[in-house]
């Protein structure tokens, strides 16, 4: 019985492990995707980490990627840039691709 309860506690600790990796990747995937927006926004320098750094508090409190790819886009609309949602959701998804990996090292 003694290997049955290892297992368990084994497969409960991975599920937690990765379900870590997966918030710590989501998150940064927030700061780069906020990143890459104020590029595309033209914000000066010294905006561009602070405009990430509110991304990132705003998606933690939502923890929605719809929400999140919303108000990037939302974002760029009122600052002029028109790019289409589904362009937001491919770099979304290639800077996820690049969060895992910054993660995993």
């Amino acid at each position: 019985m003694a290997t049955f309860t290892e297992r368990e506690r084994a497969f409960e600790n991975k599920f937690q492990r990765d379900a870590e990796m997966r918030f710590r990747a989501d998150m940064r995937r927030a700061r780069l995707l906020g990143a890459w927006a104020a590029l595309q926004m033209a914000l000066p320098p010294d905006q561009r980490d602070t405009y990430a750094g509110q991304l990132v508090r705003a998606h933690f409190d939502h923890h929605d990627e719809g929400w999140l790819l919303d108000r990037v886009h939302e974002d760029l609309v009122a600052r002029g840039r028109t790019v289409s949602r589904h362009r937001i959701e491919r770099q979304a998804g290639r800077l996820l691709a690049i969060a895992r990996a910054e993660i995993a090292t």
